[in-house]
């Protein structure tokens, strides 16, 4: 290390390190007020952290954005859900691996760069803004990996890009209270009783159908069930992790559930005798498939599908005044939006009703 002194009087202290992974030579400096032995020995452990971190580092000049994105795609892949892997995946190859800034040096590329690309991908293609945002988000997600796990600086605002706005959904679909038993039974008409049984255990947990159709008989103790996995229909009907971490929960269980579960595991006991291990098979001992059972509630009410019963669920929960804490906890739900959905839909109806109720408290 060596110091030079500055023209406004401060110091530069510089220290030399080679670079691993080409065997160049190079400086790296800081600057301090004083070179005192205290300002030195401050100066070496600054140098030497900048050293240290430098050499984690990788050589991004020459560095393609393929490159780089085939590392951070790795990375991701082993902490996404299966499903979302998927669907990146597909995103990846379609119009990533396809746009001209694929090739581009990572250093070279702007952010004009990747409007243009968004506005091909919503505009010229008239794709939707889900998945331009997918797109936006995967690019920015390889910048910023790269500036975590390489130290690689960037100067570019991805807050600045623009992507046409996501069409309002429609609102969410649950079954009201009140209609709730007669529309139950118009469901079971459709279904094998097995099914029937599967989807009324959805309205009284508000499991997803991934979540229920992958239960076995470890999971329920008698009082509670354990969600740690999920059946995704891309895998064979093979279980794998649940939609997101906070979707690994332990949930209570009352008497119609444990009713329905202990019913079909006994059922599952005669039909496959030591080798019945889910809750809900099957004829072939196999989860269930979600589009057979889709296509036929949808019979009873072309709106329904199984995640109307996961909102049912949510809703009656409401209804009774559980904490809202609670019912994202139950339902595995790491952002409280869709929660709030249900509860600004059942809290509005219950004020409605306290209205007539209140017009009928007394007559004069």
């Amino acid at each position: 290390m060596w110091v030079e002194d500055l023209p406004n009087g401060k110091y530069k202290f510089v220290e030399w390190y080679s670079n691993e992974k080409n065997g160049k030579r190079k400086r790296v400096s800081v600057t301090l007020n004083s070179k005192s032995a205290q300002a030195k020995n401050k100066a070496q452990q600054l140098l030497n952290n900048k050293i240290a971190k430098k050499k984690t580092s990788i050589e991004t000049k020459n560095l393609k954005f393929k490159d780089c994105f085939t590392e951070f795609f790795e990375f991701k892949t082993k902490r996404w859900a299966p499903s979302t892997t998927e669907n990146m995946r597909s995103t990846y190859n379609v119009y990533i691996k396809t746009a001209d800034l694929y090739d581009y040096y990572l250093d070279k590329i702007t952010i004009l760069d990747i409007q243009k690309l968004l506005d091909d991908i919503q505009y010229e293609q008239n794709k939707c803004a889900q998945i331009t945002n997918r797109v936006k988000l995967l690019i920015s997600g390889c910048f910023k990996y790269m500036s975590v796990y390489h130290d690689y600086t960037y100067n570019l605002e991805f807050s600045t890009l623009k992507v046409k706005p996501i069409k309002k959904r429609k609102s969410i679909q649950f079954i009201d209270s009140k209609d709730l038993p007669g529309e139950l039974a118009k469901i079971r008409q459709e279904l094998n009783e097995i099914q029937g049984d599967l989807i009324e255990v959805m309205i009284l947990t508000g499991m997803r159908f991934g979540e229920v159709t992958a239960l076995t008989i470890d999971d329920f103790n008698g009082s509670e069930i354990t969600i740690n996995k999920s059946i995704d229909s891309r895998s064979k009907r093979k279980a794998g992790t649940t939609k997101t971490p906070h979707s690994n929960r332990v949930i209570q269980t009352n008497d119609r559930i444990n009713e329905l579960i202990n019913k079909n595991i006994s059922l599952n006991r005669l039909r496959f005798g030591n080798e019945a291990r889910l809750i809900f098979a099957n004829r072939n001992n196999n989860p269930m498939l979600l589009t057979p059972i889709n296509d036929k509630i949808k019979k009873v009410n072309k709106d329904y599908t199984s995640h109307t019963m996961r909102h049912t669920h949510i809703s009656l929960l409401v209804e009774n005044n559980f904490d809202i804490k609670y019912i994202m906890d139950r339902v595995g739900h790491a952002d409280v939006k869709t929660t709030l959905e249900i509860y600004t839909h059942i809290t509005k109806k219950q004020k409605e009703e306290a209205k007539v109720k209140l017009n009928k408290l007394v007559t004069f």
